[in-house]
């Protein structure tokens, strides 16, 4: 799915005192053509983590453990097959060992660059009060300038980034 354009729609509250202008709760929905559906949500109400809601229930994992319901859920086995993901309850030593294995950490760079999409995209969306569209094959905004213009802010002085070394 990392490669298909999506559209997303999201309404947010914003912390307007002090310095800051960020976020306080969102309700977003990326939406898929083939009707997937992701919510994007912290309202002050939700558990922390991501649930996965399927047709047969739904299974919620965070840093603290994993949950479901139908607690049977927990009992599947993933087939040799189906993807495996390892486990790594050390970011930094699961870097290493990468680097001295060659194989991906659990926190590819990549991966993580393109989970940045989601908040960046749904404060955007929210922002502007409309429904936006992401191609993530050209990582471009696919509407109006005006919504293409906030993928990139200003920096403040002295700050600035470098492109060459």
């Amino acid at each position: 799915m990392a490669e298909i354009p999506f559209e997303i729609e999201c309404q947010a509250t914003y912390r307007n005192e002090g310095f800051t202008d960020n976020a306080s709760g969102w309700n977003g929905v990326f939406t898929y053509p083939n009707g997937l559906k992701l919510i994007y949500a912290d309202e002050g109400k939700q558990d922390i983590g991501c649930r996965f809601i399927g047709d047969q229930g739904w299974v919620r994992v965070d840093r603290a453990g994993i949950w479901a319901q139908p607690e049977s859920l927990l009992e599947v086995k993933i087939k040799p097959q189906e993807i495996h993901l390892h486990r790594a309850n050390n970011h930094g030593a699961d870097f290493l060992s990468s680097v001295r294995s060659r194989k991906p950490p659990v926190s590819d760079v990549e991966d993580g660059h393109k989970a940045t999409y989601f908040g960046m995209l749904a404060d955007i969306a929210a922002r502007l009060r409309r429904k936006i569209k992401w191609d993530p094959k050209q990582e471009a905004l696919v509407v109006a300038a005006e919504a293409k213009e906030m993928l990139q802010r200003p920096m403040r002085l002295p700050w600035k980034l470098q492109t060459h070394f």
